[in-house]
């Protein structure tokens, strides 16, 4: 089966290319960032989600934590922090994924197990966790 992005995987690490220090991308195009979320070669510049090297699946859900971490830098850096004070983002080795299979049923694939139908439906369907973004972002879910 062949997965595609919004946009497509090779023009887009083709645009990010044209944008970033050649030193700065991995062989994928990915923006190599260190243990604090910053980009290779810089030392104010961030790189978090899926355009990030780091060693872990490409979901939303932890791109939300690699944006907790990189805020909380960019904080410590505005007061003048040192490195050795900045926070470490640590990758996550258990990775879960809810897929919809309709309006009722889904598959959850968890770290040690996955289920198919009605329980991981019910977990995902009421709002596709919109709801949870929502929320997450401090404003009201409609």
């Amino acid at each position: 089966m062949n997965w595609k992005s919004a946009v497509d995987r090779e023009e887009y690490h083709e645009i990010s290319r044209g944008y970033h220090r050649k030193d700065s991308l991995d062989t994928q195009g990915r923006l190599m960032v260190d243990s604090n979320l910053r980009v290779k070669g810089h030392n104010n510049i961030f790189g978090i989600g899926d355009i990030s090297d780091i060693p872990e699946p490409k979901q939303g859900y932890l791109a939300q934590s690699h944006a907790k971490i990189a805020s909380k830098n960019i904080a410590l850096l505005a007061k003048g922090a040192k490195d050795e004070k900045l926070v470490i983002y640590k990758p996550t080795t258990k990775a879960f994924a809810i897929i919809s299979l309709g309006r009722k049923k889904a598959v959850a694939q968890f770290p040690y197990f996955s289920i198919a139908g009605r329980v991981p439906g019910m977990i995902k369907s009421g709002d596709l966790f919109v709801g949870n973004m929502w929320k997450g972002l401090g404003l009201q879910p409609n």
